[in-house]
């Protein structure tokens, strides 16, 4: 009996010890601390964070559709302003591969702080009633150091241009030549954004306005067409590569305003006449996504946003039209 009793009691023992360790937390791929990553407001224009990451070491199962960091800004007197969260969509991050550093703008007034708190990569939503996006892999900010990066350095710094307000310009193609104008020269909304051929009937519809704007937008433009109240509008503020560039009815979204990126250092002197700049990227603020070509053709396309490889098709000129 008293056998039996020791036992009962041994299983009963190892049964228990097993139900605890099976509720401990497992460590699992958004645990392994693969992702190193670091943040800092940029020296050269503190508008602009430099996010460093190093993913050599991260090994996830399973597609990375989308990455997201977080960053607490903190003001003069060490208080926090706010915390915002930014989308961290290309290539190098879904494929995890190298070291790397990238660029993004931020609305915290007064920063001189900038502080990360996590960066998460998401996988593909469910299909279910309740959608869940699967979190693959999570990390905290590592020391990181910003002094050397071994590969994949943004080239764009985070320079703004000085464009002339109440101007007209004419925004012609690298690749083609060819001129950003409303297809078929229609004042409607939804109309697709086209490179197509430089002419005299088509003149005004190949002409727009830039109204800079202030504050948090600072350095961002509203694109306004020649011919009516229309601005360059992303299609339903979409965040995906080859999302339409449309025009439609000036609503103040962040879909609808753009910065003007410089290629290289010629082009931060801007002329001020019919003289044609150097090369720039349009990117639009809610997607941090530039203009594209799709394709790299030259045929009369729509255009799109898609992620900056700073290709001949995502690269523009920039004419004052007298």
């Amino acid at each position: 009996m008293k056998g039996r009793t020791r036992l009962q009691l041994i299983v009963g023992s190892c049964v228990i010890a097993f139900a605890v360790c099976s509720a401990l937390p497992r460590k699992t791929a958004a645990q392994n601390g693969g992702l190193l990553w670091n943040v800092r407001l940029s020296p050269d224009n503190p508008d602009y964070i430099e996010v460093k990451v190093d993913a050599t070491n991260l090994r996830v199962r399973g597609h990375i559709e989308r990455a997201v960091f977080s960053v607490i800004f903190y003001d003069a007197q060490n208080r926090q302003i706010k915390t915002e969260f930014f989308n961290f969509l290309d290539n190098q991050v879904t494929s995890l591969s190298g070291t790397y550093l990238r660029v993004f703008k931020h609305s915290s007034n007064q920063a001189v702080r900038a502080q990360g708190v996590w960066f998460k990569g998401l996988g593909r939503t469910t299909g279910s009633e309740e959608p869940v996006t699967p979190v693959l892999f999570e990390a905290r900010p590592s020391q990181l150091s910003f002094e050397r990066v071994e590969g994949g350095t943004d080239p764009l710094p985070p320079v703004v241009m000085t464009l002339l307000p109440r101007r007209l310009y004419v925004i012609t193609s690298a690749l083609s030549g060819k001129a950003i104008s409303g297809r078929d020269g229609s004042p409607a909304d939804f109309i697709n954004l086209i490179q197509s051929a430089q002419t005299r009937r088509n003149s005004q519809y190949q002409q727009w306005r830039l109204e800079p704007l202030s504050g948090p937008d600072q350095g961002y433009y509203v694109i306004h067409s020649a011919s009516g109240d229309k601005c360059w509008d992303v299609k339903y503020g979409d965040l995906g590569n080859g999302a339409e560039i449309i025009q439609y009815g000036c609503n103040g979204g962040d879909n609808q305003k753009w910065r003007f990126i410089p290629i290289d250092e010629k082009n931060l002197k801007f002329p001020g006449s019919s003289v044609m700049v150097n090369l720039v990227l349009i990117e639009a603020k809610h997607s941090g996504k530039v203009v594209d070509v799709p394709g790299s053709t030259l045929e009369d396309v729509p255009l799109t946003q898609y992620q900056r490889h700073g290709g001949q098709n995502q690269q523009w000129r920039l004419n004052v039209v007298e």
